[in-house]
């Protein structure tokens, strides 16, 4: 099987929920793993940021089966 970009790839990248939402999961892990090197007791504790994180996730992948206008056309 050969791997190939959709035709609106770039679309996609400025438009999708589910990029905007794994973009968002992975800044959050980012940050919380970074905050970890540098406070010992941080805001927010490290189990509800990994709800948070698999929160995130999981509304990615719904997102991706919606049809949204500018990334699906007007037509789906």
């Amino acid at each position: 099987m050969k791997l190939q970009l959709v035709e609106n790839a770039r679309c996609v990248l400025r438009h999708a929920w589910s990029i905007r939402l794994i973009l968002l999961a992975a800044a959050l892990d980012g940050a919380n793993t970074c905050i970890s090197f540098f406070i010992a007791d941080p805001p927010v504790s490290p189990g509800a940021m990994s709800a948070i994180t698999i929160g995130l996730s999981v509304a990615a992948a719904g997102a991706r089966f919606v049809s949204q206008e500018k990334v699906s056309g007007g037509d789906a």
